[in-house]
C-alpha cells in the first residue's frame, strides 16, 4: 500500500492487505487465505482469496451449510447407488469418502468460528491499548446520533423513509442476524456487505 493505513481490527499496526470480502484494511498477522477448486475437467483452477478472520470464518461457514453442500450430497447419493450396483464394497468406500469429505470442511468451519472468538478478544483488548490521539480506521460501528434539535423538529412517523433515527437499529444481517444501523455498509460482526438489507428495508418502507 502506497501509504500510512491502520489495520482495521490492529490500529497500533500498518496494515499490509486488503480484505477482498468486506474490503477491510487488514495487517499480515489477520490475513487467512481461503482456497477453492473452480471449473470442471482440464479447465479446474484453483482459486486464492485473501480474507480477515471474520469473512474466512462467514465463507467456511457457507461451504458447510447444506446450501452449499447440497449439489455435493446428489452427486453422492447417485454414486452410492452405481457404486452398489457394481459391488457393495464400492458402495462403502463411496459412503466414507462422502462423510469424511463434509466432517472435514465442517471441522474447518468451527475452527474458523472458534478463531472469531478469540480474534474479537484480543481485537477488543488491542482497541482499549490504543493511543487515542492516534488517528485510527477501526471497524467498529460508527456511533451517529442527531441533535436535539433535529429531533424535535423531525417527525418519527412509520410511513415516512427518516422514520428510523440514524443511531437506531432499523436492520438484521442477513447472513449472522446481527442488529444494523441504516449507516452500516458491512455487518460488524460477519464482514457481509449491507448492500442487500438496505434494498429490503426501503423496499418495505416505500410499500407502507
Amino acid at each position: 500500500m502506497s501509504r500510512y493505513v491502520p489495520c482495521a481490527y490492529h490500529p497500533n499496526v500498518m496494515a499490509s492487505n486488503i480484505c477482498e470480502r468486506c474490503r477491510r484494511p487488514i495487517c499480515s498477522s489477520d490475513v487467512r487465505i481461503y482456497t477453492k477448486w473452480r471449473g470442471r475437467r482440464h479447465h479446474r483452477v484453483k482459486i486464492y482469496r485473501r480474507y480477515c478472520v471474520p469473512c474466512n470464518a462467514a465463507v467456511l461457514q457457507h461451504d458447510a451449510s447444506l446450501e452449499a453442500q447440497f449439489p455435493g450430497i446428489v452427486i453422492l447419493i447417485i454414486g452410492t447407488f452405481i457404486a452398489f450396483a457394481i459391488h457393495p464394497l464400492f458402495a462403502l468406500i463411496v459412503i466414507v469418502f462422502g462423510f469424511f469429505s463434509y466432517y472435514s470442511q465442517k471441522s474447518k468451519a468451527d475452527r474458523a468460528m472458534a478463531e472469531v472468538t478469540a480474534f474479537q478478544q484480543s481485537t477488543a483488548t488491542s482497541r482499549r491499548t490504543t493511543n487515542p490521539k492516534t488517528p485510527i480506521i477501526t471497524a467498529s460501528r460508527p456511533q451517529v446520533t442527531a441533535s436535539p434539535a433535529v429531533q424535535s423538529t423531525v417527525p418519527l412517523t412509520s410511513n415516512s423513509e427518516d422514520a428510523t433515527t440514524p443511531g437506531e437499529f432499523a436492520m438484521v444481517c442477513f447472513e449472522c442476524g446481527e442488529k444494523l444501523l441504516l449507516t452500516d455498509k458491512f455487518c460488524p460482526n460477519c464482514g457481509d456487505s449491507t448492500q442487500e438489507e438496505l434494498q429490503a428495508y426501503y423496499l418495505n418502507e416505500k410499500t407502507r
